[in-house]
């Protein structure tokens, strides 16, 4: 067997079984097609005309690199020992040159991506090719040099089309063993960003310097961007994919290289994120969260790459149907949102008045104003409903001061008589009323939010139970359980946080329960009304 276990996906050892390139038992010697030398696999990989030619090549280029890694025990021939000794020697036998030449012709065969057609095809074969250099990195002591590793970490993302859950692994695994414990911040900052993604960016946004810092004075000139083929921009048209290696230069590296090195970051991160094409947002928004988890506040706030950030992600709030796709609309707002959040979280200081701007901007701006225009659309209802929850937990007790509009905004989807129709919405909205309670509760006690969040939760109570006989199906049934136990916890928060006894509002509380048993469960401890001398007494007072 191998002494190097690797992981392929199934399509690929199913492949090698039909091919007859396993390795055989221990003692069993090679089948002709493992005795292919090096050189004529490496010379049929060059040579293969099509996809499923290089495949077959690359499969063949593996079998010979792992029979080469095999140590047999029982076959005839010397003794163990010397058999051990000549395994070495063979093991040894592939030189830095061979390796190298081996290295480049995977790299330029495989892991290139220019031109690539079928990324699902071309995922398997790369998988193969990663294998192959994980063999040849046991083989051999030749380094891989950076165009090499180039390409080797954008195939570090699974998410990818062109790279499988092995072949992240491979990558992600090589990349570190290449990659010492003080090699990785020079080589993103050199090779990576400097020599790689900075001129492959340059002139991509006129809201940064060519050094890559803020721009002071707003009113020059754009200039034209770098197109290529198609009108289409060069950086997408790069090779390797400069999004996926710069997203995994934003992963590795640490809070005092961004510190150090934000101008190469901040182009990157602009053009992305203000791409027209959603799905190069959405990246863009995924990379620019990982960048704010590393950023400071320092930084932020010095440099003023934070109220850069604000402004180029604040217009994606309004990316809302029927303009944009509900279901890129939602994509993009669960991104965004989190994002804008992290700004303002950034400064940990609650009383910060530009902490308390974004926040509000937040509210006022995008979750209002969303819903305003979005409000018969229940995925993008329930992102909004979610991210109210997460403002006003920042806000706390600022969030008063949007305390009406947004108990209607929550009303509207909890009294909906339809809304057992999408039960995660429900919860959402249920969720924020929740952190209404929490933060807001000194301007909700004794005042008539009080009524008003009473009449949310009871309506909303019996309008499930309503629905009870109207539908058997369990997917239903399970969605209307959870909200009952929402509803449970709403309730009990709204009484923890009433301001001491209130007499008048126990007895009409327990008159509103001999009308409607079904409210029993809300409010168990008022099903007695209180007494009339007792209600005698609280009008004394």
């Amino acid at each position: 067997m191998p002494e190097v276990q690797v992981p392929l996906s199934r399509p690929n050892s199913n492949r090698l079984q039909q091919l007859g390139l396993l390795a055989g038992d221990e003692g069993q010697p090679p089948s002709p097609a493992q005795r292919l030398g090096l050189d004529d696999a490496v010379q049929r990989l060059s040579s293969a005309p099509d996809e499923r030619s290089r495949y077959d090549a690359v499969l063949q280029l593996f079998a010979s690199l792992s029979c080469q890694q095999r140590t047999p025990e029982t076959a005839p021939g010397p003794p163990s020992s010397q058999r051990h000794e000549q395994h070495q020697r063979q093991r040894r036998h592939l030189s830095p040159a061979a390796a190298s030449t081996v290295t480049q012709s995977l790299v330029a065969s495989v892991l290139s991506l220019d031109r690539v057609a079928d990324y699902t095809a071309r995922a398997l074969t790369a998988e193969l090719a990663l294998t192959c250099l994980d063999l040849l990195s046991t083989a051999s002591s030749a380094p891989l040099d950076d165009q090499a590793l180039l390409s080797i970490v954008s195939y570090t993302d699974v998410r990818d089309p062109w790279t499988t859950h092995a072949a992240s692994r491979l990558a992600a695994r090589l990349v570190s063993s290449h990659l010492p414990a003080d090699r990785p911040a020079s080589f993103i900052v050199g090779p990576l960003l400097q020599a790689y993604v900075r001129p492959v960016f340059s002139g991509s946004s006129d809201k940064v310097t060519s050094s890559g810092r803020p721009v002071q004075f707003h009113g020059r000139l754009s200039s034209p961007r770098k197109l290529g083929m198609d009108n289409m921009p060069c950086w997408k048209q790069s090779d390797p994919p400069v999004t996926s290696v710069f997203r995994w230069a934003v992963e590795n590296a640490s809070t005092s290289l961004i510190a150090e090195n934000w101008p190469l970051f901040l182009p990157v991160l602009l053009v992305l994120v203000e791409d027209h094409e959603t799905h190069v947002r959405e990246k863009g928004l995924a990379t620019l969260a990982t960048f704010l988890s590393k950023c400071t506040l320092k930084t932020l706030r010095a440099t003023g790459i934070g109220n850069l950030f604000e402004e180029a992600v604040f217009p994606m709030l309004l990316f809302l149907p029927n303009l944009t796709p509900e279901q890129d609309s939602a994509n993009l707002l669960r991104l965004a949102y989190p994002v804008l959040l992290q700004l303002a979280e950034a400064d940990p200081d609650p009383q910060s008045h530009k902490r308390r701007r974004l926040l509000d901007r937040l509210v006022r701006d995008g979750i209002m104003a969303g819903y305003s225009h979005a409000s018969q659309h229940a995925t993008i209802v329930q992102v909004l409903m979610h991210n109210m929850a997460a403002a006003v937990s920042c806000l706390g007790i600022f969030s008063v001061k949007h305390l009406q509009n947004l108990l209607r905004m929550i009303e509207s989807v909890m009294t909906d008589p339809f809304a057992i129709a999408c039960p995660s919405t429900v919860l959402a909205a249920a969720e924020a009323l929740d952190a209404l309670l929490s933060h807001c509760w000194p301007r909700i006690t004794e005042t008539k939010h009080a009524g008003h969040i009473l009449r949310i939760i009871t309506i909303c109570w019996l309008n499930l139970h309503d629905q009870e006989d109207d539908t058997d199906q369990a997917a239903t049934t399970s969605g209307r359980d959870r909200i009952f136990k929402q509803l449970l916890v709403s309730s009990r928060l709204f009484k923890f946080i009433w301001a001491g006894p209130n007499l008048e509002m126990q007895h009409k509380l327990a008159e509103a329960l001999s009308q409607e048993p079904r409210l029993a469960p809300l409010f168990l401890e008022y099903a007695s009304p209180p007494s009339i001398s007792e209600c005698r007494a609280l009008a004394r007072e």
